[in-house]
């Protein structure tokens, strides 16, 4: 393992420990850009295993056929420290794994690939025309004890373990859904492959989807002590049933 890698998990030792969990249970390898992902793919097909039931047509489309979509981003830093520590988290860690980095400037052509996998599906996204992957997420759902409804899990394989988000879901306004940290349970872990999981307090996320005029709004928001640092939006044009598979999807773009 790198040095720098090492670094990290010996840092993470600082954090919080939390018992280990099924769920918690660190993750290995994730699919490369050349292993074929599934133009119709989503990441949560049945919201309903979830507790929603009243979503709009259109974001029930995004959640179940994410593949088919193309997600331009519009990238929101709230002053340039957070940008410049990203821009260093970038070039000592992120770039080196192909995994957990986050966007510095709006307007960069990206991938939007999904891997079906098993009761899962990873998602990869990457510089169109390159092997260079921002990151490689699976997602899939989860029992946790002592949360009455199940989980949404997505885990980020790394040197040494895996970083692993917990997010409950609700309704949001109309039509819409919110993958949120409310519960005890939700929130980020540093998972190595061996001792005890770290729980990261400090950091919050939220993914809000909700239907638009021009079809589907993502909004993921990043919480750093308190304040909001990032915030991502994506704005996806689609009609409310569905939308065909982009001419960027799957093998046309590797």
């Amino acid at each position: 393992m790198h040095l720098l890698d090492r670094l990290i998990w010996a840092a993470a030792r600082l954090l919080p420990a939390v018992d280990p969990a099924p769920w918690q249970a660190p993750l290995q390898g994730a699919p490369t850009p050349i292993d074929g992902p599934d133009p119709d793919a989503g990441l949560l097909p049945d919201l309903a295993a979830l507790g929603v039931t009243e979503a709009d047509p259109a974001v029930r489309s995004f959640f179940a056929h994410t593949a088919r979509f193309e997600l331009p981003v519009e990238v929101a830093w709230r002053g340039p420290v957070p940008r410049a520590l990203a821009w260093l988290w970038a070039r000592l860690f992120a770039r080196r794994w192909g995994q957990l980095e986050l966007p510095t400037k709006s307007g960069a052509a990206l991938t939007n690939d999904v891997f079906p996998d098993g009761d899962g599906a990873w998602w990869a996204r990457r510089y169109v025309g390159t092997r260079r992957a921002l990151y490689r997420a699976r997602f899939d759902v989860v029992p946790v004890a002592g949360e009455r409804s199940p989980r949404v899990r997505v885990q980020f394989p790394v040197p040494g373990g895996a970083w692993v988000v917990l997010f409950g879901a609700r309704g949001e306004g109309v039509g819409g859904v919110a993958l949120v940290e409310e519960g005890r349970a939700d929130g980020l872990y540093l998972v190595p492959r061996s001792g005890c999981p770290r729980f990261v307090r400090v950091v919050r996320e939220a993914i809000v989807v909700v239907p638009a005029d021009e079809g589907v709004r993502a909004t993921h928001t990043f919480v750093v002590l308190g304040a909001t640092v990032l915030t991502l939006t994506y704005t996806v044009g689609c009609a409310a049933d569905g939308c065909s598979p982009s001419p960027t999807t799957g093998a046309a773009r590797r």
